[in-house]
């Protein structure tokens, strides 16, 4: 019986199935990310960097389990290690009980060298952790509503005062701008991949490293690389990109400088504010592990959430450097896929609820 339940179900790299198949998969189980993997697939889970996502398939060859990260590498000592940040992993639940989710999650852990967790279900984190992914629930997510106009995309409250919301909004609107500081100077990041590449050189012995083929990959063959910008004030500087789901115009923060000066931090968050209400936007979002980044977005945030973030790195050594919260701050961005809010309530990513 053991034999034929694994020779039922193998796990196989998914360039050896129908790309169509695999995003007709995911589009199902992952509804609310559908304009993702019809826009952003090929880019995203199509490159193989170093890092190739896998499927399990039935003996009919249907794909019932997914799973996928985003290529990084990571630098220890001049060593260049391949990396990873795990994104997504489901399996369909009429083929569960089988492990499908565990050799899956195996068959990516078993590409890299390290291998970043975060954001998952309780079910994944589970499986991560029992394949030694280690965790700490030390990163947080935060919202700034910008504007009332979208209130249904809040959740059930927001759609019930949606008009009394909408009647509020040009107060609400006001009252933000007198928090925000006008000045900002923003530039399309096309045409400065040598300066992305400084700004998130983090440490020049041990972290995430991000080379100019990443980078390039990251921000320029993005589907959406036009909707990218980069600002500065003196010693901050912040890269974010803007966003449409389902009518939900946002801002979402990909870096900010750890590092900078407090004040010079403030001042330039508080003219990114004011830079979206100015275009109109309904909120930014932005995610946070290092403590002075933490103390920025709580001043200026609506609400924030826990994020959790693991790491494992194949033969055991640096677990506690390879934690510490300037890596982490790095590895959400990596693992970002504009998707960016997730439902604590369904544990699935979606727009805020």
């Amino acid at each position: 019986m053991a034999n034929h339940e694994k020779d039922e179900y193998r796990i196989c790299p998914v360039n050896e199935v129908s790309a169509d198949q695999v995003i007709d998969f995911l589009k199902t189980y992952f509804t609310r990310r559908n304009d993702i993997y019809e826009n952003r697939f090929s880019w995203w889970y199509g490159n193989f960097r170093n890092y190739i996502p896998c499927v399990a398939v039935d003996h009919a060859g249907t794909v019932v389990g997914f799973v996928g990260g985003s290529p990084i590498s990571f630098r220890d000592h001049g060593k260049i290690l391949r990396a990873g940040a795990l994104t997504d992993l489901y399996v369909d639940p009429s083929s569960r009980g089988h492990k499908l989710g565990q050799r899956l999650l195996q068959s990516m852990l078993d590409q890299a060298d390290v291998s970043f967790g975060g954001n998952t279900t309780p079910v994944s984190r589970v499986i991560e952790e029992r394949l030694g992914i280690m965790y700490i629930d030390n990163a947080e997510g935060y919202l700034v509503i910008l504007g009332l106009r979208q209130a249904r995309a809040f959740g059930r409250k927001g759609a019930a005062i949606s008009p009394m919301l909408k009647l509020l909004n040009p107060v609400y609107r006001i009252w933000m701008n007198v928090r925000s500081t006008p000045g900002l100077h923003v530039s399309p990041i096309a045409g400065q991949q040598g300066e992305i590449c400084k700004l998130i050189d983090d440490d020049p012995e041990f972290g995430l490293y991000h080379d100019e083929a990443w980078v390039h990959w990251r921000f320029f063959e993005n589907p959406y690389s036009e909707r990218h910008y980069i600002a500065m004030h003196r010693s901050a500087a912040v890269i974010f990109r803007t966003m449409m789901d389902q009518k939900l115009r946002r801002l979402h923060v990909l870096y900010c400088t750890p590092a900078a000066d407090g004040q010079d931090l403030d001042i330039l968050f508080r003219q990114v504010l004011r830079w979206g209400i100015e275009n109109q936007l309904d909120l930014v979002y932005a995610m946070a592990a290092v403590d002075t980044l933490k103390m920025l977005y709580r001043k200026y945030a609506s609400k924030s959430f826990p994020i959790n973030s693991g790491v494992m790195f194949a033969d055991g050594r640096h677990m506690d450097k390879a934690m510490a919260s300037h890596v982490l701050q790095l590895q959400l961005m990596d693992s970002d896929f504009d998707m960016a809010y997730f439902d604590q309530e369904q544990m699935v990513p979606c727009i805020p609820a």
